[in-house]
């Protein structure tokens, strides 16, 4: 696989405060003991169809800077292996993530989505 292929593009990601504030504001909440992710359906334009993004918060609470980036970079590789749920997610790790491997948050996450995505989208399945 190219580097390419595995990037992260802006396209992706929650980058300014408007979307952050939209999401919180609009947005259903799930809670674990690792995530807090809270989700709105994604703004479709004309132009582009309805892309999933995510904003990531970590706090100093969770650890140093290594263990935070390491956290985003499990988040971020989990949230690009998730199908295609249309909606903004701003994911809020916990301190508790800070001591869990990829697997644990995979599946928080995995849990989270498929239920948020069923509370935006009902009737569909996923």
């Amino acid at each position: 696989m190219s580097l390419q292929a595995s990037s992260f593009p802006k396209t992706r990601r929650l980058l300014n405060k408007t979307d952050f504030d939209r999401t919180f504001d609009q947005g259903s909440k799930v809670v674990s003991s690792l995530l807090v992710v809270i989700a709105a359906k994604t703004p479709a334009t004309d132009s582009a169809p309805a892309l999933d993004r995510i904003g990531l918060v970590v706090s100093k609470k969770v650890g140093n800077s290594v263990v935070r980036n390491r956290v985003k970079r499990v988040l971020r590789e989990s949230f690009r292996n998730a199908e295609g749920h249309g909606l903004d997610l701003v994911v809020i790790a916990r301190p508790a993530a800070a001591n869990a491997d990829f697997v644990d948050l995979n599946k928080d996450l995995g849990f989270a989505l498929k239920k948020l995505h069923s509370r935006h989208f009902p009737g569909a399945s996923k």
